[in-house]
């Protein structure tokens, strides 16, 4: 019998599973073709699908044509080839085609296409196949050899098997699904990284944050990164997955324990730790020197890249080159190799990235300042056992490594010397990054501690006869789990935590339901336009900029966006990295910015972006909205408030310093305080000592956390803004009764707070971690300058005003242009004339006052409330403050309390101010109907319904029975168009329901129904219904349902 050689054989096989291929994917056509629908798959997996057959067809008729003695001196026709690489394109063609356009019938039509292509293909691969019909028996033959060889070859059979497993890897760990956009701190820097790849944005001076310029591999929003994310998590894969092709065969068991173990952990949380020690274990496994050249250089290009998509994963992977070249040139004696690969692979992924190679220098220079300012400023959270817990790992690990390597004898001392400094700089960097953040971070600890006891025991050849390494590995990885599940649920996780963590089989059809899913486009288009809060016309192209982050709501209003170079003020946190925003604010400032005063970690508000307050004081002036933001416009100063030094002074920590008070300026501060050398080793360690600023204010004391690095530039200390309800008040001009009159700052160390002050040899022990010589420069400001607002006083307090005192309260006189107050109890109040104030104009109160008690309150009505309550009032300081009233306020009737305690008080000044404000009325998107006073009576109780009464700003609706519903007035809806639906409300139950009519069906139903939470933000309607007979279902128990909010509101169309 005539043979053909292994490389012939090779082919053979790829024609028949090519063959097997094609017979599958025309069964797969015509069952979508006859049932009018597709099979059920994931179209990403369809679109895979089609190009594997594509390309399997084309290695049909290449492979038949080369591969039999008969015609393999001839090479394959032209025609052949051209043809089937064009049959591979047509399919795809035909399948985008159809999908992008939705035309009737658009199904039948591009399965008939594709299998009139298919029977080409088939006619084409029968005549190839009829050219070496004589070796048809030799195929055969060699078909039955292979099987055998394949069932007694352990080398065949380990391939194949880590094959499969690595396709089980993939499927396990990449998500091919989009990230749904949501608003929020984190889902915004998840969007803005993705749009700044959209956008084109150059990194560094343009723009900078801890994710680089491939950070939306990690974290993909947008469609069209969602197969490249996929692409390049499975180059991730491969370089952790060649080393069990490249190892020895006896240890398939390991992979499939590898497999299983690290099922439950998502591949980001542990790739960045295990990329050291499996570049590493190379020196271990691979005696191969081409082998181990080529996974080094591949290991060093995927490193470089990684840079790219965090740049806090610099540092491991920098220092594997490093290791990696230590043993090329000390143990092989060869050239180093990895050191000059990665800054290859750096250059060549920062163009592949889009980015121009001259910004290269100034994003690395910045991203060293954002991770270099990552520890101080970002530390949070204090559970003392977990950091005990983390430590303890650790330093197990250290010792089991330690033990082990010592005893390997196979290895070169320098191997193992390597090998442990690897595992230990990945032990130290989960470490660093689960406690400096000592919150949800926690978990990345336990979740690198747990894939390195992993790749240590299953990965590297580990003696199963050792009674203390095994065990103690096994120990730390049920240890991790553990802390890990109780972190996470604060409980001890139990057998069906554990088993579902472990259920592979589960996990693989949960991923099945994920990819099957046809409702999640719809959801993500759905949540994508929730984010759209602002009307797009009333800003053209204006552009715009948001503070402090929820750049969302920007980037999905489609709105001009021109974000400043680090967009989310909290991650501003050196000095370089302030001045760098504030002055591309000074040069290049947008037209709008949409502004917020919030903090995280309890950090003083005005150190927010602090260095581009005056700008953004200077510069911009106000318009009033509903809305949490403040909108700034440019005004044609385009100058920031000059800043002018009024005196230095030396202190130290812990110590009080009184603070000028200068009337009618604003005061700025510059603080310059120093770590010292053991403060700064405990910084790299594990995170240095927190400094507290104390602010002593006339009426409270309050105690914010600060940043040494974001006090060095310039930041507001007084007037003290707690929220952006105080700047707003600052941009009226009322802020100037609100001075800081002493500051202290303060050092906390975790764990060791009681002790902290106390003595150990000469100095105190924060001492020695921070030096106690602090210095302070202090500037001062006038106030802005407002051109769009103009407040004028409308009424003052005078001795013909009839003032009447209520409660506790002697005698009242004016004299000297002043109120004298006698009180003879505690709560002492009187009542004020009628205020002269006006439906739809906006007012403060100016007042100043002196007594024993500055614990001042106003209590007013409103047209819905008759009576005094906890709800209608204001709190303020009486030694001086600005009090915005409420719009819905009375202004007869207004009761002022004046303090707390019994004595004389003085009040000075009593000022009712009108603001005039120009408004941008369509800022927002405007609503079609909210339920309000006005027309909550219009509304009909149809079922098991008592009352409904309208109470405090909410629509009460009280039940008798199970399933109440009302009927909604008709509302002002235009045909054809698309609507949301926005609510909030409390009650016995939060499972609400909204029944419609359409023309086509005029009975409520459950197919023409909306089930919906009572707390959820948008709701998207259907287009053909109706909006005149709306039925809202008010849960399904009886009692007191409160709607406080109900609206109606336009989108986009979600088709379009």
């Amino acid at each position: 019998m005539e043979k053909i050689s292994g490389k012939k054989r090779f082919f053979t096989w790829i024609n028949f599973i090519a063959g097997i291929l094609y017979i599958f994917f025309v069964i797969y056509s015509l069952v979508a073709l006859i049932t009018g629908f597709e099979p059920v798959f994931h179209p990403s997996v369809t679109f895979a699908m089609k190009g594997a057959i594509g390309l399997s067809a084309y290695l049909c008729l290449y492979l038949t044509v080369v591969s039999f003695p008969k015609i393999k001196k001839q090479k394959p026709p032209l025609w052949v080839i051209l043809g089937c690489l064009a049959l591979f394109f047509l399919i795809a063609l035909v399948d985008y085609v159809s999908q992008s356009y939705r035309i009737a019938g658009s199904v039948a039509i591009k399965w008939i296409i594709i299998l009139v292509l298919l029977a080409i293909e088939g006619m084409l691969f029968g005549i190839n196949w009829g050219l070496g019909k004589r070796n048809l028996q030799i195929f055969k033959n060699e078909m039955r050899k292979d099987i055998l060889i394949l069932k007694s070859s352990k080398n065949t059979f380990y391939i194949i098997s880590s094959i499969l497993l690595f396709l089980l890897f993939v499927f396990i760990h990449c998500n091919i699904l989009l990230q749904v956009p949501r608003s929020g701190l984190d889902p915004s820097w998840q969007l803005i990284t993705n749009w700044v790849h959209q956008k084109g944005i150059q990194f560094g001076n343009n723009y900078i944050f801890t994710y680089g310029p491939l950070g939306f591999l990690q974290v993909p929003i947008f469609p069209e990164f969602r197969f490249i994310s996929f692409f390049y998590s499975i180059l991730l894969l491969i370089s952790l997955w060649h080393l069990f092709i490249i190892r020895n065969k006896q240890s398939f068991f390991s992979v499939c324990l590898f497999v299983f173990f690290t099922q439950w952990l998502d591949l980001y949380s542990f790739y960045p730790y295990l990329f050291c020690i499996s570049s590493l274990l190379l020196f271990y496994n691979v005696k191969n020197k081409k082998i181990l050249f080529i996974s080094i250089i591949y290991n060093m290009l995927v490193g470089g890249s990684l840079v790219y998509v965090k740049f806090m994963y610099l540092p491991i992977v920098i220092l594997t080159a490093f290791l990696i070249d230590i043993y090329l040139y000390y143990v092989r004696n060869r050239k180093i190799l990895a050191l000059p690969v990665f800054i290859v692979s750096l250059l060549v992924s920062w163009l592949l990235a889009g980015q121009k190679l001259r910004n290269i220098f100034s994003f690395f220079k910045l991203s060293l300042s954002v991770t270099k300012g990552y520890t101080e400023a970002m530390i949070s959270g204090r559970p003392f056992p977990f950091l005990i817990f983390g430590i303890a790992i650790f330093i197990l690990f250290l010792l089991i490594i330690k033990s082990y390597t010592i005893q390997n004898k196979k290895h070169k001392i320098l191997e193992r010397i390597l090998f442990t400094l690897g595992c230990s700089i990945s032990l130290f960097l989960a470490f660093k990054h689960g406690f400096v953040r000592h919150d949800g971070h926690v978990l990345l600890f336990f979740k690198g501690s747990y894939i390195v006891a992993c790749t240590f025991l299953i990965l590297d050849n580990i003696d199963l006869k050792n009674k203390i390494v095994i065990p103690s590995f096994l120990s730390i990885l049920i240890f991790c789990v553990y802390l890990g599940g109780i972190y996470s649920s604060n409980s001890i996780p139990g057998w069906n935590t554990i088993k579902n963590s472990f259920c592979l089989t589960q996990r693989i059809v949960n991923k099945k339901q994920q990819l099957c899913d046809k409702q999640y486009e719809k959801r993500f288009i759905e949540r994508y336009s929730s984010l759209r809060l602002y009307n797009k016309n009333i800003f053209a192209d204006k552009t715009v900029d948001i503070y402090p982050w929820d750049q969302a709501e920007v980037i999905a209003s489609d709105l001009n966006y021109k974000p400043r170079p680090l967009p989310q003020s909290y991650s501003c946190y050196t000095p370089e990295l302030l001045e760098l925003n504030a002055k591309v604010l000074i040069s290049d400032p947008p037209d709008f910015i949409l502004w917020q005063v919030k903090e995280i970690d309890n950090r003083l508000p005005s150190l927010m972006d602090g260095a581009s307050w005056p700008a953004v004081l200077g510069m911009y002036t106000y318009y009033p909205e509903n809305k949490n933001n403040i909108l700034l416009s440019k005004q044609k100063n385009t100058n920031p408030l000059e800043l002018v030094e009024q005196e230095n002074i030396q202190c130290h920590l812990e110590e009080s310093i009184s603070l000028p008070q200068i009337e009618n300026k604003m005061l700025w501060a510059q603080v310059d305080i120093k770590y010292t050398f053991i403060g700064k080793l405990l910084s790299l360690l594990w995170r240095p000592p927190t400094i507290d600023i104390d602010l002593e204010l006339p009426n409270k004391h309050i105690v914010k956390r600060v940043i040494p690095g974001m006090m060095k530039t310039p930041f507001l200390l007084s007037p003290y803004i707690e929220n952006t309800d105080d700047f707003r008040t600052l941009l009226l001009g009322g802020c100037v009764f609100s001075p800081v009159k002493d500051i202290k700052y303060t050092v906390n160390l975790p764990f060791f707070d009681k002790v902290i002050n106390r003595k150990v040899g000469k100095k105190k022990i924060y001492e020695y971690f921070i030096d106690n010589n602090v210095k302070v420069a202090l500037l001062v400001s006038e106030f802005p300058s407002q051109e769009n607002i103009s407040v004028k006083t409308i009424w003052k307090l005078s001795e013909n005003d009839s003032v009447r005192p209520l409660h506790h309260i002697n005698k009242i006189e004016y004299k000297d242009d002043s109120l004298y107050i006698q009180s003879v109890g505690r709560d002492p109040y009187l009542r004020l004339p009628p205020l002269p104030m006006k439906k739809g104009v906006k007012y403060a109160l100016k007042i100043k006052a002196n007594g024993p008690s500055m614990d001042f309150e106003i209590f007013y009505l409103t047209p819905e409330t008759g009576y005094y309550n906890g709800n209608n009032r204001i709190s303020f300081n009486g030694d001086g403050a600005f009090v915005l009233l409420p719009d819905n306020m009375r202004s007869d009737n207004v009761r002022l309390d004046t303090g707390t305690k019994a004595g004389e008080y003085v009040i000075k000044q009593l000022e009712l101010l009108e603001i005039q404000e120009r408004h941008h009325s369509e800022l927002t998107v405007p609503s079609q109907w909210i339920l309000n006073s006005d027309n909550y009576s219009q509304i009909k109780a149809l079922h098991h319904i008592d009352k409904i009464t309208f109470e405090k700003g909410t629509v009460k609706i009280h039940s008798t029975g199970n399933d109440p519903y009302l009927k909604l007035p008709p509302l002002p809806m235009e045909a054809g168009k698309q609507y949301a639906l926005s609510i909030k409300a409390t009650g016995p139950s939060d499972n609400f329901q909204l029944f419609y009519l359409t023309p086509q069906d005029q009975h409520y139903s459950e197919q023409n129904s909306i089930r919906f939470k009572s707390d959820d933000d948008f709701i998207v309607l259907p287009k053909n219904i109706l909006y005149d007979n709306l039925r809202l279902d008010t849960g399904n128990k009886e009692g007191t349902y409160a709607i406080e909010k109900l609206e109606f509101f336009e989108v986009e169309d979600l088709n379009k």
